[in-house]
């Protein structure tokens, strides 16, 4: 029995180590997690190239303390906020949240309109209650 244990074990290792050797070495492990809805919905506001950003929110990203490294990273590394967001009806909202140690947690919310274009709705920071004359 202990034999037929350890033959096993021995196998399914060498199987282990070549399922990682032939599909998951060298390839980049975000790919995996793609369809995730979070992920999704990151994406399809990268992606959408009517996205206008315009003086307005670069003055409001800069006063909360934010730059476009933030913003950037919001939109790949950002959390969907899917409790406090409105994804039944038209026009959907989704607020999406990114948190850094030392400037707070940037909060955007987007719209999608039935064109499914994407629009910034509004900028803040959570936790704080900072108006900008923009």
């Amino acid at each position: 029995m202990l034999r037929r244990l350890r033959i096993y074990g021995v196998g399914l290792g060498l199987g282990l180590i070549m399922a990682w050797a032939l599909f998951l070495r060298g390839r980049n492990t975000k790919n995996y997690t793609a369809w995730t809805p979070n992920n999704r919905i990151l994406e399809e506001v990268r992606l959408d190239s009517s996205l206008i950003l315009d003086d307005a929110f670069w003055c409001e990203i800069t006063c909360l303390g934010f730059t476009s490294i933030e913003y950037t990273k919001l939109l790949n590394d950002g959390n969907v906020v899917f409790g406090d967001s409105q994804v039944k009806n038209w026009p959907r909202s989704y607020k999406i949240e990114l948190a850094t140690e030392k400037k707070g947690t940037l909060v955007l919310v987007y719209s999608k309109t039935e064109q499914k274009h994407f629009e910034v709705v509004s900028v803040t920071k959570k936790g704080e209650d900072i108006s900008c004359d923009c």
